[in-house]
């Protein structure tokens, strides 16, 4: 009798602490701002919107070459369009803005040249 209670309790205990399978939350993409975070965000141009969501993207990643000592700010593209260096971004209203991605210097290297070894800053718009 003692031998069933124990282990009709233990039973108890086991189905009571198993837990159903969850599903993961999906992972964030660290090199994209979607246009729900671009929605939730109080900013007035692209530069405050990666200002406030990847202050990082913005920063100088040193020089690119044992040769040049001069520093590499990502280059920015507007759909496509090469605009300059992350200044552009302030020119941009975040209005028009659907989605801003950053492509590493290693990557943009292969893509757009030797010139893009800090990164490329990719900003597509609703125009």
């Amino acid at each position: 009798m003692l031998n069933r209670l124990l282990f009709a309790t233990s039973a108890l205990l086991l189905v009571s602490c198993a837990s159903a399978p969850s599903t993961p939350a999906p992972r964030r993409d660290r090199n994209l701002i979607t246009a729900e975070e671009i929605a939730a965000e109080p900013a007035t141009s692209a530069a405050e919107l990666l200002e406030r969501l990847r202050p990082t993207w913005l920063r100088n990643r040193g020089p690119t070459s044992i040769g040049s000592g001069a520093p590499s700010y990502p280059i920015v593209y507007i759909d496509e369009v090469r605009s300059g260096g992350p200044e552009a971004l302030s020119r941009v209203s975040s209005q028009i803005v659907r989605e801003i991605r950053f492509i590493n210097g290693r990557d943009a290297t292969t893509r757009w040249g030797m010139d893009h070894g800090g990164g490329v800053i990719l900003v597509t718009t609703g125009r």
